[in-house]
C-alpha cells in the first residue's frame, strides 16, 4: 500500500510538471542562452589570465617551473599553503615560502589569512573571475 501512494505521488508530480512544461521550456531557452554565453565569457577570461600568468611567472627565471606547477594545481583548487607547495613541487617549506613570496610580488597569489602562521593563499585574479 504504501508501496502505492508513493509511485501515485511521484506520478502526480511527473504529471504536473509535464503541464509547466511549455512554459518552463520558453523560459529555459533564454537561461540556456544566458548560461552558456556565460560560461563562454568566463573561459575567455580563464585563458587570457593563463596567458598573463605564463608571461609573468617567466620572471622568475630558475623558479619558473616550479611556479607554473602551482599555478597549473590551483586551477584545480585556488587555495593553497606552503606545505602544499612543497608537495607539488618537491621543494623545502623554505624554498615553498620564497617562491609564495615571488608570486605574491607578482600579484598571482594572495595571503588570506593575515597570521603570521598557517597562512593560506589564494589564485587571486582566478577566484575574481567566479566573483
Amino acid at each position: 500500500m504504501k508501496k502505492n501512494k508513493k509511485l501515485f505521488a511521484i506520478l502526480t508530480l511527473v504529471a504536473f510538471m509535464m503541464t509547466l512544461m511549455p512554459v518552463m521550456a520558453f523560459a529555459a531557452d533564454d537561461l540556456v542562452i544566458e548560461t552558456a554565453e556565460n560560461g563562454v565569457k568566463t573561459f575567455e577570461e580563464i585563458l587570457l589570465l593563463q596567458k598573463e600568468y605564463e608571461e609573468c611567472i617567466k620572471q622568475l627565471g630558475s623558479r619558473s617551473a616550479n611556479a607554473l606547477k602551482v599555478i597549473t594545481e590551483l586551477y584545480k583548487k585556488p587555495i593553497i599553503d606552503a606545505a602544499q607547495v612543497s608537495t607539488i613541487t618537491g621543494i623545502s617549506q623554505a624554498s615553498s615560502y620564497k617562491l609564495i613570496e615571488e608570486l605574491e610580488k607578482l600579484d598571482v597569489l594572495k595571503e588570506i589569512t593575515g597570521g603570521k602562521r598557517g597562512r593560506i593563499y589564494i589564485l587571486k585574479k582566478y577566484v575574481e573571475i567566479f566573483r
